[in-house]
């Protein structure tokens, strides 16, 4: 009698510590974000929070939530939102920091070179407002 050929059972992936905590680590991100831009903003002269700080500080964090699933995604949604809140509100709080954790996210893929790019772009971005602001508004 042959034997027949045995068919393994499928391996179960086991419930890491990395796992389990990972949705936290996001928590923990978006709520960071949020709470850090927020008091940025207030301390840089922000009146009114609920006219850009608070609405563009939730949507960070939000997008935080799925970072691992998107994380190109993510990185572009978030310096997207950032570059057009800066052209909509004068304020000086923040250009890179609130899309820090989406930047790691996004240098831990494959894309590494885009997210270079991305990062580049965005820097230059705000050295060109920076420059227009000190042309307009030195006191700013």
């Amino acid at each position: 009698m042959a034997a027949s050929p045995t068919v393994p059972a499928p391996a179960s992936t086991p419930d890491t510590p990395v796992r389990r905590t990972g949705w936290i680590a996001d928590l923990a991100f978006a709520v960071l974000t949020v709470v850090l831009f927020v008091a940025v903003a207030l301390a840089t002269g922000v009146h009114n929070p609920w006219d850009g700080p608070i609405p563009l500080a939730l949507f960070l964090g939000v997008l935080l939530l799925v970072r691992r699933r998107w994380p190109m995604t993510v990185l572009l949604l978030s310096v997207a939102a950032v570059l057009t809140y800066h052209l909509g509100h004068f304020s000086p709080a923040g250009w890179i920091w609130p899309v820090a954790a989406a930047y790691f996210t996004a240098a831990a893929t494959s894309r590494v070179r885009w997210v270079v790019a991305v990062g580049v772009a965005q820097l230059v971005y705000s050295a060109v407002d920076a420059r227009w602001i000190i042309d307009r508004n030195l006191v700013r």
